[in-house]
């Protein structure tokens, strides 16, 4: 007697890096997908929205700049948190600036995380991934 196994498939968790240095953001998507994520690019705040609203994608976590041309990562995060589609999205904050009164004003819009790129090694920044995303598992 043949035994019939389900298998359940897990589906990836999707990422949206939103950063305007490419050299950072390449090195980002690259260790992302290595730990199994499906991973989307956006070079600033304006293309993030476009890539969420128009292209209805809802990805699981961001992880979001702050100084960007066309809209920065305070403008995308207030667009983003107005609509409660997304109330279960992560977002962390990867940014090198490092006053209080940014951070302050992240969290105030609904950050998730703040981590300071300067100081945050890819390893680090996966592992705050891991950690937002498996919150809830």
């Amino acid at each position: 007697m043949e035994e019939s196994l389900d298998v359940l498939q897990v589906q990836k968790k999707t990422i949206l890096v939103v950063e305007d240095n490419i050299l950072i953001s390449e090195m980002y998507i690259y260790k992302l997908k290595r730990e199994g994520y499906e991973v989307h690019l956006a070079s600033d705040g304006l293309e993030a929205i476009k890539f969420i609203f128009e292209w209805s994608i809802l990805p699981d976590l961001i992880i979001l700049d702050i100084m960007m041309p066309n809209m920065n990562g305070f403008e995308a995060l207030e667009k983003i948190r107005s609509d409660n589609r997304f109330d279960e999205t992560k977002i962390i904050i990867f940014s090198n600036l490092n006053e209080r009164k940014d951070r302050e004003k992240c969290f105030a819009l609904w950050a998730d995380d703040f981590l300071l790129k300067a100081t945050i090694t890819p390893k680090d920044l996966i592992q705050h991934v891991g950690d937002l995303l498996n919150q809830y598992d």
